[in-house]
């Protein structure tokens, strides 16, 4: 049976056994780098395809919300946002698996995890807002 930091018969986490969950966490997300080619091997045959270019429209309003975005996060490109809102989902995901099955989460727990689960979100319609209007413009 795999440990846990709160197993079944275990009081309620105090605030250092809490932190020290949340600083795993959040050292997890550090590290979380790009998806290993075990988890995601490449296709067998590759087909070549031809490049293909593409133009957008994008409104005032959508640079604007951009923009402001990549400062608020402090990014980049939007990229670096998707792939942010990515490994924060996969260090989430990770995070619950390592979970005994039988333990019991306590409130606080399962109300930091929804913050994070929220934040992650909130990140994800932000970068879908900023984009809502852009347009492909046929060529």
């Amino acid at each position: 049976m795999s440990e846990t930091p709160f197993p079944v018969s275990a009081p309620p986490p105090d605030a250092a056994s809490l932190a020290a969950l949340l600083q795993s966490a959040a050292q997890a997300l550090l590290r979380s780098g790009k998806p290993s080619d075990e988890e995601h091997p490449a296709p067998a045959k590759v087909e070549r395809i031809q490049e293909e270019i593409r133009h957008y429209r994008f409104p005032p309003l959508a640079v604007r919300c951009e923009k402001e975005l990549l400062e608020a996060e402090d990014a980049e490109e939007m990229r670096e946002l998707l792939f942010r809102a990515f490994s924060s989902l996969e260090t989430f995901a990770d995070l619950l698996e390592l979970m005994n099955p039988e333990a019991k989460v306590e409130g606080v727990v399962m109300h930091t995890l929804a913050r994070e689960l929220r934040r992650i979100g909130r990140l994800v319609f932000k970068i879908q807002d900023a984009y809502s209007t852009v347009e492909l413009v046929e060529a």
